[in-house]
């Protein structure tokens, strides 16, 4: 190892220190994010296009499982946007159908992990994050209506939303909106729109209500 990347591990360690993010065995959670990123690659898909890998089982011993300040679910999610951003900066294609699973491993040495990366199959996963409330809504099916209705697969509980306001449907291997004729209308990254597709780290507005689209 030369003597520059030496010094930037001295410095990440130092970093994590300073942070407070040791685990048990000097297994930090930023170390963890990079363990993972490093396994970002490539297979052929079924049609013999490049996909990258979208199934991540990540092994940690139980002790530094136990040890993270971090919630598992909030550290998964961690780990699904440093996968993200390792693929981005490396201009590979997008993790359809992102499946990040983190378990503690008895038998895994402390200050260690084992991540198995394979590609499966699967639609990407949707989810809207509301930037006022944080509240997290997961789209379950190929095609779910938002809206005030009660009968909505998403209700909003808003007098600035139409009763159904819009339709998230499954297109492919992505995500479409579609406006469904509503008063205060849809809006992505501040444009109004009748229908569009849906990309990770978008902006939705359903009227006054604003949404972190996040696809996996």
């Amino acid at each position: 190892m030369g003597l520059l990347r030496r010094l930037e591990r001295a410095l990440e360690r130092g970093l994590d220190a300073v942070g407070g993010l040791l685990g048990a065995g000097g297994l930090s959670e930023r170390q963890l994010e990079r363990i993972v990123a490093d396994e970002v690659d490539t297979t052929r898909g079924p049609e013999g296009r490049p996909v990258l890998l979208n199934t991540f089982a990540v092994h940690v011993a139980s002790a530094n499982l136990a040890s993270f300040r971090s919630a598992p679910d909030e550290l998964v999610r961690r780990l699904e946007a440093a996968i993200i951003a390792a693929a981005e900066a490396r201009g590979l294609p997008f993790p359809v159908g992102l499946d990040v699973r983190l378990s503690g491993d008895p038998e895994q040495a402390p200050g260690s992990a084992r991540v198995e990366a394979s590609w499966q199959g699967r639609p990407p996963r949707l989810e809207l994050l509301n930037l006022r409330s944080a509240r997290r809504h997961v789209v379950v099916g190929p095609s779910v209506v938002v809206g005030q209705a009660p009968t909505c697969g998403i209700v909003l509980p808003s007098e600035y939303v139409s009763r159904e306001h819009a339709r998230l449907s499954l297109v492919g291997d992505g995500w479409r909106v579609t406006d469904l004729g509503s008063s205060n209308g849809t809006k992505i990254n501040g444009a109004r729109v009748r229908e569009a597709d849906l990309r990770n780290n978008d902006t939705l507005a359903l009227g006054p209500l604003v949404f972190r689209v996040e696809v996996r």
